[in-house]
């Protein structure tokens, strides 16, 4: 059997998903004594899917974008209408990005593969190393749109606990959207 309990309303906390069976016992006898039943809170499972099924989508969503372009331009380079070297440009811009997507995902996958397999307390991390790569990956693609990254890092900050590649991934992304959307 499966219970569901949803949140009151307003509330934070998630769904609550329980999954039990009942056994008779003793096992196999004719007048049962009595019933041994065995519950499992589920709802880390149910919440881990819901994040898994969010997370396929969001990525289905980005590989998208870039496929739609190219696809969209391909048929006008066939036709030989517009400009060539700007379809191009715009197909190899947005080939690049697919790349770049495939490549981020697939390190993600192997990423989350090996801190799944070693889970461990999260360690102090010095942010202001993190924060230095970010900016300097970001500088490369800034600097191709005309956009200049000014780094003002405070030498005070403090180490957090994580995972220095989750953090780096995570300021990565931050910078990559303020450049691609400034």
């Amino acid at each position: 059997f499966q219970l569901m309990k949803k949140p009151p309303e307003g509330k934070e906390a998630g769904e609550s998903f329980i999954s039990g069976s009942m056994t008779p016992y003793p096992p196999g006898a004719a007048a049962p004594r009595g019933v041994v039943v065995i519950l499992r809170d589920r709802s880390e499972v149910l919440r881990l899917e819901t994040l898994k099924t969010q997370f396929i989508g969001n990525v289905a969503h980005k590989l998208r974008s870039p496929l739609t372009v190219i696809e969209g331009n391909l048929p006008l380079l066939r036709a030989g209408t517009g400009e060539v070297e700007q379809i191009l440009e715009e197909v190899e811009r947005n080939s690049r990005a697919l790349c770049h997507l495939v490549n981020e995902f697939t390190e993600f996958v192997e990423m989350e593969m090996r801190s799944t397999r070693f889970r461990s307390a999260p360690e102090p991390v010095k942010l202001k190393p993190l924060l230095r790569e970010a900016v300097r990956a970001a500088e490369k693609d800034a600097c191709q749109r005309g956009i200049l990254v000014v780094e003002r890092v405070k030498d005070s900050l403090p180490s957090v606990p994580g995972r220095p590649e989750h953090l780096l991934r995570a300021f990565r992304h931050i910078l990559d959207n303020a450049v691609k959307f400034s």
